[in-house]
């Protein structure tokens, strides 16, 4: 099992050595977190491993609550057979070191 695949917790079937983010998630990222500004956006990563590279290409989405200091989201509304590989948030305020929530 790679180093990655064995921090993700993903199982044999799933092993990945690379992860590569596309530039449409992250200018996503970016552009939601303006957007929920002066609030936390918070989002899942989703993707598919291929020749052993995880490839993140969308954003998935749940109800939740979000608010200057924090976000939570609902992830038993996820569906059970849903996989996400992580989650990305932004922090507004002018500290970009990760909270104890983190």
């Amino acid at each position: 099992m790679g180093f990655l695949s064995r921090i993700f917790s993903s199982d044999g079937d799933e092993e990945f050595d690379e992860i590569c983010v596309d530039r449409e998630v992250l200018d996503a990222v970016i552009y939601y977190a303006k957007q929920s500004y002066p609030n936390e956006f918070l989002s899942f990563f989703d993707g598919e491993i291929i020749d052993k590279k995880l490839y993140i290409n969308s954003l998935i989405f749940i109800p939740g609550e979000t608010g200057a200091t924090g976000a939570v989201v609902h992830t038993e509304m996820l569906p059970p057979t849903m996989k996400y590989w992580g989650s990305v948030h932004s922090h507004p305020g002018p500290s970009a070191q990760p909270s104890g929530a983190d």
